[in-house]
């Protein structure tokens, strides 16, 4: 499922959700799209199921690897 990454540092891309959970996501992403660790960004999925406006989530980047960032739900 893709996701709107939004960071002040970075602007806006689209990335695409590897894992999910509770506290927070994984997303495939190459290491220079993405804000270093620390930095708050906001998501929103970018399809939702009947016309639903998305919701915006903030988050932070908690780790970046070479195949994406970590990120935890604020």
């Amino acid at each position: 499922m893709p996701l709107q990454v939004t960071s002040s540092r970075t602007g806006t891309a689209e990335m695409v959700i590897a894992d999910l959970s509770d506290g927070g996501v994984f997303l495939k992403a190459e290491p220079r799209q993405c804000p270093p660790v620390g930095a708050k960004v906001t998501l929103r999925v970018v399809e939702t199921l009947g016309g639903e406006s998305p919701e915006e989530i903030p988050a932070r980047v908690v780790r970046v690897t070479t195949d994406g960032m970590g990120l935890e739900y604020l």
